[in-house]
C-alpha cells in the first residue's frame, strides 16, 4: 500500500490535456528500416521503455492511410495490450524517423509540455499504484486484450509533486532504470556470445580435430546408479530444471505414493529428466543435496573419473547436441521420454582431459558472470519499484542540488 501522500492528489487529467490516436493500417510482417516508414506495434511499449526494433513496414498502399509521426519525446501510453501491459507508458526516442502512431497507442498532450513533466509522467503511470488502478479499470472480453478508457485513464488520482520536483525524482528514476536496462543488456549480450562459444568449442558428432577427440559411447563414461531410498511418502525430494539451470530441491514437496520407490542422490553425480530430457533437463547434484531423492524418471549417473563432470554437463545441455536426439524419445508427443539405455548408446567425441578442464572453466566463469548481471538486473528493478511510490508520494524527498 503506498504511504501517506505528501503532495496533493489530483487525477491524471491535471497533467495530461488529451490523447491523440493513430489509425488502423496493414503493415509486412517486418521491421521497418531507417528509411522507410514503419508503424509501431503495441508491443513497442514495454515497462517504461520504447522498443524501437518493434515495428513494422508499412506497405505501399496505405501510406496515404498512415497516422500521425512519432516524435521523439513524445508520451506514448499503450491503450490496448494485456492486462499486464494495458497502459504502460514511455517515452519515444529519437532512433527512427519515419514511425507512426498506431490505433493501439495514444500519444499524450500535457498541459505544461516540458521535459520534466513528461519524463515524470512516464514513472507515475508506470508505478505500481497507478499499474495497481489501471487493471481494474481495464475492460475487454476478447480473450487476454484489455482497453483503458481516455475518461478512465485521466480519472486516476495520483499524488501531483511541483514542477520543480519532478526533474529530481525523474532524474533518479530514470538513472535506476537506464541501469536495470544497461545490465540486462549485458546479461542478455554474454548469453549469445556463450552460445557462440559453445559451438565453437564443443565438438561436433563428427568431432573436434583442434581438440583430438575421441569417439565413446557414453556408456563407457557414466555408470547409472540406483541406490535404494525412500518410499514417496518420506523422500525428500529434487527436480531438475530446463536447458541446465541446475537441480534444486522440490519446492513444497508434499507426501507422495508410499509404494513409489525413490533412489539416493549423491553430490557429483549427473542427472537429467527423462520427460524433458528434449528440454536441456541436465545437472550435476551440488553437495547441498546430498542424500535427496528422486524416482527413475530423474536418473543419476556415477561420472568415469577421467571425464570432468561439468565438461560433460555442457556438452549434454548444449542444444547442439540433445536436440539432436529426438530419435530417442518414446511416446506421445506431450510425454516423451528419453531412457538411459537408449542415451548410453550415444556416440561423443570427448576432448583430452586438460582441454575439458579449460573448456568447463570458462564456460563456468561465463554462467557465473551471466547469473551475477541477471541478479543485479533483477535487484536494481526490484530497488526501483521499491522507492518509486516512496519518491511520487514525497515520503523520500530528494534534496536540493
Amino acid at each position: 500500500m503506498m504511504a501517506a501522500p505528501r503532495y496533493p492528489i489530483r487525477p491524471l487529467s491535471s497533467v495530461i490535456e488529451s490523447f491523440e490516436a493513430g489509425v488502423s493500417v496493414n503493415a509486412e510482417d517486418r521491421p521497418a528500416g531507417r528509411d522507410e516508414h514503419g508503424v509501431l506495434k503495441v508491443s513497442a511499449i514495454s515497462a517504461g521503455q520504447f522498443l524501437p526494433e518493434e515495428n513494422k513496414a508499412i506497405l505501399a498502399s496505405e501510406l496515404p492511410r498512415m497516422g500521425p509521426s512519432v516524435r521523439a519525446g513524445d508520451v506514448l501510453v499503450s491503450r490496448a495490450n494485456t492486462l499486464d501491459l494495458v497502459g504502460l507508458a514511455a517515452r519515444a526516442p529519437a532512433t527512427f524517423p519515419h514511425l507512426h502512431l498506431p490505433d493501439k497507442i495514444w500519444r499524450a498532450r500535457l498541459i505544461v509540455d516540458d521535459d520534466a513533466t513528461a519524463r515524470w509522467l512516464v514513472h507515475v503511470v508506470n508505478a505500481p499504484h497507478t499499474r495497481a488502478a489501471i487493471r481494474r479499470r481495464a475492460t475487454g472480453t476478447s480473450g487476454s486484450m484489455k482497453n483503458i478508457g481516455q475518461h478512465a485513464f485521466v480519472g486516476i488520482a495520483v499524488p501531483t509533486p511541483p514542477a520543480e520536483a519532478r526533474g529530481r525524482m525523474a532524474d533518479v528514476l530514470d538513472s535506476l532504470a537506464r541501469q536495470a536496462d544497461v545490465t540486462s543488456r549485458l546479461a542478455k549480450a554474454r548469453r549469445a556470445w556463450r552460445r557462440d562459444l559453445l559451438s565453437s568449442v564443443l565438438p561436433s558428432a563428427s568431432g573436434h580435430r583442434s581438440f583430438a577427440a575421441s569417439p565413446f559411447q557414453l556408456r563407457d563414461l557414466l555408470h547409472e546408479s540406483r541406490l535404494v531410498a525412500s518410499s514417496g511418502a518420506t523422500a525428500r525430494k529434487l527436480t531438475v530444471r530446463l536447458y541446465g539451470r541446475g537441480v534444486l530441491a522440490k519446492a513444497g514437496s508434499r507426501s507422495g505414493s508410499q509404494s513409489t520407490q525413490y533412489y539416493r542422490r549423491r553430490a557429483g553425480q549427473l542427472i537429467y529428466s527423462k520427460l524433458d530430457f528434449l528440454n536441456g533437463a541436465f545437472g550435476i547434484v551440488p553437495p547441498e543435496l546430498d542424500g535427496y531423492e528422486s524416482t527413475l524418471d530423474l536418473p543419476a549417473f556415477d561420472v568415469s573419473p577421467e571425464i570432468n563432470p561439468r565438461w560433460l554437463l555442457h556438452f549434454l545441455s548444449w542444444p547442439g547436441f540433445y536436440r539432436k536426439q529426438v530419435r530417442l524419445a518414446n511416446g506421445g508427443r506431450k510425454a516423451r521420454r528419453v531412457n538411459p539405455s537408449d542415451l548410453l548408446r550415444v556416440e561423443i567425441h570427448v576432448p583430452p582431459r586438460h582441454v575439458q578442464d579449460n573448456i568447463a572453466a570458462c564456460l563456468d566463469a561465463v554462467d557465473c558472470e551471466i547469473d551475477i548481471l541477471t541478479r543485479l538486473a533483477e535487484r536494481i528493478e526490484k530497488f526501483r519499484r521499491a522507492v518509486i511510490d516512496k519518491l511520487l508520494s514525497g515520503e523520500l524527498a530528494i534534496p536540493d542540488p
